[in-house]
C-alpha cells in the first residue's frame, strides 16, 4: 500500500503480523494500514509468513530444519531491501514493527546475523524475544513433532525419521494444524522458533546479556491488561461468560498454582506477595485484575522491560510507552 502520490525516497514500514507463531494473516482488517500511509509519508510492506507446524517444525535433518517462518520473514525482508527503491521507498530507511509474536520475530531479526543488516530500526508491540513462550529447547521442538506424526498416523520412530517425514509430507495442512495441540501452559503454543545454528546462533537472554544484537533505535512498550485474553482461554471454570467476574480469595491462589505449573511453592508465594492488594486482600475485582497482571507481566511486559533497558545500556535511543 503507498500513498498518493506516489513519495520518493520515503520511510518504509514493514510490518510482522502476530498470532502466537500458530496463526495470522497480514491481511486481518485490523491491520489496514490506510490511514498510515494517507497521514505520513511513508511506504508500508506487510509480509506473510508460514505459522504453526508449517512453519517451525523440527527435526534437526536438513530437509526439516526448523524456524521455516522466520526464514520466509527473512526472504521478505530482503526483497523489500533490493525492491522498495522501484516503490517510493528508501532501502536504508525500513522500519520493521510487529505486534505479539510479530514482535518477536522483530526482536529476533535484531538478534540474528542474517538479517540484522536489512533494515535500520525496529518498533516491537507487546512482546520481546525472551518471552517465556517464544522459543523452546531443540529437543522439546522434536517431541512435538514426533507427538503430532503420532496424532495424524504417521510413523513416529525417533530413530528412523525419514518414513515419519514422507508421510507428513502428504498430509494436508489442515489435518496437521488441527492435531498440534497437546496438553501446553498457559500462552504456550505447540511450534515456535529453536535455536537452529543458522537463524539463530544463541538464546536471545545470551545475546542481550553479550550485547550481541544490532545497535539501532527502537520504540517498543505493552499494554494493560495483556493476560486477560490467555486467561479467559486457560481458566474457563473461573470465567464464564459474563461480565464483572470476581475472583474468590480461594480461587485467585488455585489459579496461583495452575498459571505457574514449574515454580515451586516458595516461588508461588513470592507471586502472591508480590501481586495480591493487601489493603482489600479479599477484593474479588482486585483478585481477579491480579491474575492478569501476574499473566501479562510474566509472559509479554517483563520481556518488553528487559530488551529495553539492555538496548538502553548501549546508549541507544530506546522509546517506550505503556498504553
Amino acid at each position: 500500500v503507498t500513498p498518493r502520490p506516489r513519495p520518493k525516497n520515503a520511510a518504509v514500514m514493514l510490518w510482522v503480523f502476530g498470532g502466537g507463531f500458530y496463526s495470522g494473516t497480514a491481511t486481518l482488517d485490523v491491520y489496514d494500514a490506510k490511514i498510515l500511509v494517507s497521514e505520513e509519508k511513508v511506504v508500508y510492506v506487510s509480509m506473510q509468513y508460514r505459522v504453526a507446524s508449517l512453519g517451525f517444525l523440527f527435526f534437526d535433518t536438513p530437509d526439516v530444519p526448523g524456524n521455516a517462518g522466520l526464514f520466509d520473514q527473512l526472504m521478505a525482508l530482503q526483497w523489500v531491501k533490493d525492491n522498495i527503491a522501484y516503490f517510493g521507498g528508501n532501502p536504508h530507511n525500513i522500519t520493521l514493527f510487529g505486534e505479539s509474536s510479530g514482535a518477536v520475530s522483530v526482536s529476533l531479526h535484531l538478534l540474528s546475523p542474517l538479517s540484522r543488516n536489512l533494515f535500520s530500526q525496529a518498533i516491537m508491540q507487546s512482546a520481546a524475544a525472551t518471552a517465556p513462550w517464544a522459543i523452546i529447547s531443540r529437543e522439546e521442538s522434536i517431541l512435538r513433532g514426533i507427538r503430532l506424526a503420532e496424532a495424524v498416523h504417521c510413523p513416529h520412530s525417533r530413530t528412523d525419521m525419514g518414513p515419519m517425514i514422507e508421510c507428513l509430507r502428504k498430509k494436508s495442512p489442515d489435518e496437521l494444524v488441527n492435531n498440534e495441540w497437546g496438553t501446553l501452559g498457559i500462552c504456550e503454543v505447540p511450534f515456535v522458533p529453536i535455536i537452529d545454528g543458522s537463524f539463530l546462533d544463541e538464546l536471545p537472554a545470551r545475546s542481550l546479556a553479550h550485547q550481541n544484537f544490532k545497535k539501532t533505535n527502537l520504540l517498543m512498550g505493552s499494554n494493560t491488561e495483556e493476560g486477560y485474553y490467555f486467561i479467559l482461554y486457560y481458566l474457563t471454570e473461573l470465567f464464564p461468560k459474563e461480565e464483572n467476574v470476581g475472583i474468590s480469595r480461594e480461587q485467585y491462589l488455585q489459579a496461583v498454582r495452575e498459571l505457574n505449573p514449574y515454580v515451586n511453592d516458595v516461588g508461588r508465594q513470592a507471586i502472591v506477595f508480590e501481586y495480591t492488594d493487601w489493603l482489600n486482600p479479599d477484593d474479588p475485582i482486585r483478585n481477579r485484575n491480579a491474575l492478569d497482571k501476574m499473566v501479562g507481566d510474566y509472559h509479554f511486559t517483563c520481556g518488553v522491560n528487559e530488551m529495553a533497558h539492555r538496548y538502553a545500556e548501549t546508549g541507544n535511543n530506546v522509546f517506550t510507552y505503556y498504553y
